[in-house]
């Protein structure tokens, strides 16, 4: 079926199921009917070993009423399946399907086959073993099988055989068939109807022993073609090119054999008898043949089928996916009009204004969506070019040999930075006669973090987020260093390195790049382009009582700083819940609760404007549910990394996860369990201690459950006093090791237990370098997922319609290449793949997910549409995508 091969890029192959052998070869498109449920698919035959080769003959005048029918086909996809049915009507309309692509101008045969899905293009064979038909739909909740019978069929193959162009014509109008009463009331004369019937032509779906039940009426045209001009909806077809014409099958015969020449048609409109002569346009030029991929977005001129079936004039270029430059505001499905006030009627145009657009420049489009009652109208938008995420190219394809070939575009070189400083005015916040609220309007800024959805690596998908192809997320930045243009923000506001990310503060917006991330809390320090930036704010390490009364500081809607007292609830180890599938959470952090949470991101300061405790509102996926975390972090969390933000950024940690033990449920253990009652003095200030929740894959020597007492022999009750000594054993090591020698003493089942581990050296959470390979999006594999899995690289996504969907890979982590193991992306990229074209060598892809169970998968490579490309960020936080070898041709 055409709605299977469909008419864009392809790779196919068949496997001839009525052998036992069940052979495999390759296949590719060679005819696709424009409009037509129907195309051809050829092969090798030589390339068949042991598969006996039989030919199913077509027969255009077998499907006739009460012939009794079978229907051989992968039903349900259970590969082979014999269904039985008779013919019951064969003037059936097409059916209407839910995509864009609908067939028009046939006739469909009706039978109760039962058929469902998997079927599609099976042959309906009758008594003598002919096709008759192709099963192509079916309707739902019932038994009804809807085939298109095999006239054009058969007539476009001779065509192929031939080896020439097979002609197609169209009107740009679809028409129903519509019974003769129908047609009286519209307007035919009783007369006419007769005629027709008596005198039903031959060489279509009527004869003289099964004459016609109906006439053709003109059901629609597509907006701006000669058609619409001199059509109507309501007119009903008398004759075509001299002759009466009620059957699809002599219409089709008619407009095909006239393609690029005028023929007269005689309607009926209103009881009047009109006559028009219209151009028979070719339909293969009004399918796309050509597309441009930019910003990992497809763009084609506006298809046939969208034009009839939503009404709209062929104008224009149609979004099949909006892409990351597009995406945020333009849906896919859309239709672009203009591109900064130029008007878009092509391709062509549309290739043109893109590359007179530099990089990081914003422009406006003009776009509407024709499927969309609300949206049909136009709609303008800005959007900002972003060429760096993938390739910019053109694909053409070549009628005759139906190879798609690419062409690398370039556009104009991104414009030099404009630095531009905050105007010396009034901090941009809200009127207050009194408050802290002016002191902090330049030292708060909005951050917005843009990604497309394939690049969500570490995100938690709040339903707010999502807003089209581009996950949007939104938080608050505070400036702590002006003169370098550092802002530091949260991980709900900039998840992970990959991505596109703005900082607003007043009416200047600056671009920025992740310069660190912490792998444990949510921190992340911020670097803008060159120049000056807000003012920097300053941090306050004070302690926290509860009911102590703050300020909290926040930003509305509109940018503006706001300002409200608050009350402290609490000061406790916080409960983090873990995401599902694996994503960064927090840990070991002594939250801040408000007695009034707030919901908006922000600071907690004093009232002379000093930074007390980031606050922070969060996401987080429990059990297929959202809820929402609010919660503050203290300054001390963040002081000693700025103090060191002109140096790199490490951060020792003991990779275990902490949970609040009460020592009064301590000291309620039996005298054999209890912990001693010296140790117990000590951390009695504190009201609780430390209990292991978790522990990396590596660290043997801690237990999940076990009590920590001591780090090198100091008493230690809670997780800053476990930060502090990590980060003074780093500062005081001369050399520059990855890891740090830890004396733990833990109490596990009544006893003690001194063990010597290595707290590893972080330098920063976050993917900075992605690799696509054969549309497996892989990574090295995040510490989330190390605590689960140590070998192999993480599988971040599988892109749809890539190999590696299309070969079913499963797991988490990629292992092993035809046996080579793959532990890093440079070993991935050091494979040696003996196949460049795509031909029949499969690769042996081991996988596994983080539970250990592995998996074993072939995998076609295909090189020309799924080739090798590294996505890495530079030094400077700038992201480039690079093609790994060249693709050669199919």
């Amino acid at each position: 079926n055409r709605h299977v091969c469909t008419c864009g890029p392809e790779r196919a192959a068949a496997t001839f199921v009525g052998c036992a052998a069940m052979e495999e070869v390759r296949v590719h498109i060679e005819y696709v009917d424009p409009t037509h449920d129907f195309a051809f698919l050829r092969f090798d035959p030589s390339q068949l070993e042991q598969t006996p080769r039989v030919e199913i003959k077509l027969d255009p005048f077998g499907c006739l009423v009460g012939e009794e029918i079978r229907v051989i086909g992968n039903d349900s996809l259970e590969k082979l399946q014999i269904l039985s049915g008779t013919i019951a009507r064969v003037d059936r309309n097409a059916p209407d399907l839910a995509g864009d692509y609908q067939d028009e101008n046939t006739f469909y045969a009706l039978a109760g086959s039962g058929t469902r899905g998997g079927s599609s293009g099976s042959p309906v064979l009758s008594r003598t073993g002919a096709a008759v038909a192709l099963n192509a739909a079916a309707v739902s909740d019932t038994m009804h099988g809807l085939f298109l019978p095999v006239h054009r069929v058969a007539w476009a193959l001779e065509a192929v055989r031939r080896g020439s162009l097979v002609p197609r014509g169209t009107l740009c109008s679809a028409l129903t068939y519509v019974s003769f009463p129908e047609c009286v009331r519209l307007g035919v004369s009783k007369e006419f109807v007769k005629e027709v019937v008596g005198n039903a032509p031959e060489g279509g779906t009527f004869s003289k022993t099964a004459p016609p039940s109906g006439m053709l009426k003109v059901q629609r045209c597509i907006p701006g073609s000669a058609a619409a001009n001199a059509l109507q909806p309501g007119d009903v077809l008398l004759e075509i090119a001299g002759k009466p014409c009620v059957d699809f099958v002599l219409f089709d015969i008619a407009l095909d054999s006239a393609v690029g020449k005028h023929i007269p048609l005689s309607v009926c409109r209103g009881g009047e008898r009109i006559e028009v002569v219209l151009e028979v346009l070719d339909l293969h030029h009004l399918v796309p043949r050509s597309f441009i991929e930019v910003g990992l977005g497809i763009f084609h001129d506006v298809p046939y089928q969208t034009a009839q079936k939503h009404h709209i004039p062929l104008e224009g270029v149609y979004v099949a996916q909006a892409g990351f430059v597009f995406g945020e505001h333009v849906r896919s499905d859309a239709v672009i009009l203009a591109i900064d006030g130029e008007a878009c009627p092509d391709l062509v145009r549309f290739e043109e204004l893109l590359r007179q657009i530099p990089d990081n420049e914003h422009f406006s489009v003009s776009w509407m969506v024709p499927r969309s009652a609300k949206l049909r109208r136009r709609c303008e938008s800005v959007v900002k070019m972003q060429r760096q995420w993938y390739t910019f190219r053109k694909w053409t394809l070549d009628p005759r040999s139906r190879v798609w070939s690419p062409l690398s575009l370039h556009g104009s070189k991104a414009l030099p930075s404009s630095v531009s400083e905050v105007a010396p005015c009034e901090p941009s916040v809200k009127k207050r006669k009194t408050g802290v609220a002016p002191l902090l309007g330049q030292s708060l800024c909005s951050v917005v973090f843009k990604t497309l959805q394939h690049f969500d690596m570490d995100l938690i998908l709040d339903p707010q987020m999502l807003d089209g192809d581009v996950i949007c997320s939104r938080g608050t930045g505070v400036v702590v260093d002006a003169e370098a243009g550092i802002v530091l923000t949260d991980r709900t506001a900039v998840p992970q390195n990959l991505g596109d990310i703005e900082v607003t503060l007043g009416d200047t917006t600056r671009s920025a790049s992740v310069l660190f991330m912490h792998p444990i809390h949510s921190i992340v320090f911020l670097r803008l382009d060159r120049g000056v930036f807000g003012k920097s704010v300053e941090f306050l390490d004070q302690a926290f009582e509860s009911g102590d009364e703050v300020e909290f500081v926040g930003l509305d809607s509109q940018g503006q700083a706001f300002a409200r007292q608050v009350n402290i609830r609490s000061v406790r180890l916080g409960k983090f819940p873990v995401h599902w599938p694996l994503r960064w959470h927090e840990r070991n952090l002594e939250v801040v609760r408000l007695v009034d949470e707030q919901t908006t991101s922000g600071v907690l300061c004093d009232t002379s404007g000093r930074v007390l405790a980031l606050y922070i509102t969060a996401s987080a996926n429990v059990d297929g549910d959202m809820t929402h975390l609010r919660y503050g972090m203290p300054s001390f969390t963040v002081i000693p990394l700025i103090h060191r933000l002109t140096h790199e950024l490490i951060v020792p940690s003991l990779d275990l996860e902490f949970g609040p033990v009460d020592l009064r449920k301590l000291r309620r253990l039996p005298t054999r369990m209890r912990p001693p009652s010296e140790w117990l003095q000590k951390v009695a200030h504190v009201g609780s201690a430390l209990q292991v929740l978790g522990i990396c894959a590596t660290c043997e020597l801690v237990k999940e459950g076990d009590l920590l007492m001591e780090v090198n022999g100091r008493p230690v009750a809670c997780v800053r006093a476990v930060e502090d000594i990590l980060r003074e054993l780093h500062e005081a090591s001369d050399s520059k090791p990855s890891s740090l020698k830890v004396q733990l003493s833990l109490w596990r089942h009544g006893r003690k237990h001194d063990v010597e581990v290595l707290a590893p050296l972080h330098r920063g959470d976050g993917t900075s370098r992605l690799l696509s390979w054969n549309g497996l999006l892989l990574r090295d594999t995040p510490r989330v997922v190390r605590d689960f899995a140590t070998s192999g690289v993480h599988i971040a996504q599988t892109l749809l319609g890539s190999p590696g969907e299309a070969n079913g890979i499963e797991g988490d982590l990629l292992i092993a290449v035809d046996g080579v193991p793959t532990p890093t992306l440079e070993a991935v990229l050091s494979l040696d793949a003996p196949c460049r074209g795509f031909g029949r060598h499969h690769i042996r892809v081991e996988t596994a997910d983080i539970k250990g169970e592995r998996f074993m998968a072939t995998l076609e490579p295909d090189p020309l549409f799924w080739p090798t490309c590294d996505l890495s960020q530079d030094h400077q936080g700038v992201w480039s995508c690079v093609e790994v070898g060249e693709a050669r041709g199919a």
